[in-house]
């Protein structure tokens, strides 16, 4: 049962062996045809007035002075925001602040540790009278 080479080819689709070929026009316009589309309305665009109308905006913002006030909006969106962040931070600071003095008052009111100020028998000093940390561990 050998197969000859003629046998073997008549049944091989002919259309799949010479489909490469067969499609080439096909793939070209594929691959081609959006930048060949978008040269023709770039070079209509010449022809209907498009770049003309275009340069005349140019030229209008530039002496109106456009990016002058775009600077001037992004400028103050920033001074905006800026500020805004300032003050969250104020108010996060006084909220600490809030805490800390509660924290020392409740600890003064206990008479475990004394933050600056007096200490529980009513002395100011360095911490080396009789109410300190030295006197305590020992």
């Amino acid at each position: 049962m050998r197969l000859t080479l003629s046998r073997a080819l008549l049944h091989l689709p002919l259309k799949s062996l010479f489909y490469p070929i067969i499609s080439f026009p096909q793939t070209l316009e594929r691959v081609f045809a959006p930048s060949i589309r978008l040269l023709n309305l770039y070079k209509n665009s010449f022809y209907d007035g498009a770049q003309t109308r275009n340069l005349a905006k140019i030229k209008q913002e530039v002496e109106s002075g456009g990016a002058l006030k775009l600077f001037d909006k992004i400028g103050s969106h920033y001074k905006k925001k800026a500020g805004e962040r300032r003050e969250e931070i104020e108010k996060q600071l006084k909220e600490r602040e809030k805490e800390r003095v509660a924290v020392e008052k409740e600890l003064k009111e206990k008479g475990t540790i004394v933050f600056g100020g007096e200490r529980p028998n009513g002395t100011r000093g360095s911490g080396s009278g009789p109410g300190s940390a030295k006197e305590r561990d020992t």
